[in-house]
């Protein structure tokens, strides 16, 4: 185990650990000093982010009083969860994992819910075959790729009742 001289970190891949977390390669690394490190780092927290409109100002529907606890309920996200967002944005940071898999599955429940109303389905995405399975009466008839190459389609047929 390496120790991270940066943020004293323990690291089983330090190489690993000051890409994804000082972004920064190890021939930067070893030849920073600590305090050449925490001069960039004031530096870049000083620096003033400029902000950049996402929305029109005349938009109105996005300019109204309702609650915080409102809108994140409207659009299924945790406080945490907007803070990522958030920071996501304004940083650049990636995504973590489990909620990129929690829109995943969001989004294939409701992929799986308007193809429900079709008798046949084909779709290339597992989780929304599976839910279509699972919870709207269909069977996978077959799991074909076009011309042997990925990705695989799953036809489905709604099981007659």
């Amino acid at each position: 185990m390496d120790i991270c001289k940066f943020c004293d970190k323990e690291c089983k891949n330090l190489s690993s650990h000051v890409r994804a977390a000082h972004q920064m390669d190890m021939e930067a690394y070893n030849e920073m000093s600590i305090e050449d490190f925490n001069a960039l780092q004031e530096n870049f927290k000083e620096k003033e982010i400029e902000e950049t409109k996402v929305i029109d100002d005349t938009d109105s529907k996005y300019f109204t009083n309702r609650k915080l606890s409102d809108i994140l309920k409207q659009y299924k996200l945790t406080e945490d969860e907007l803070i990522n967002v958030i920071k996501n944005y304004k940083f650049g940071d990636s995504i973590p994992i489990a909620q990129q898999q929690k829109i995943g599955t969001e989004r294939n429940e409701v992929v799986a819910e308007s193809l429900s109303i079709k008798d046949a389905v084909e779709t290339t995405e597992l989780g929304v075959a599976e839910l279509l399975t699972k919870y709207y009466g269909f069977k996978v008839i077959d799991v074909t790729t076009k011309g042997g190459t990925m990705p695989k389609i799953w036809v489905l047929h709604k099981r007659k009742v």
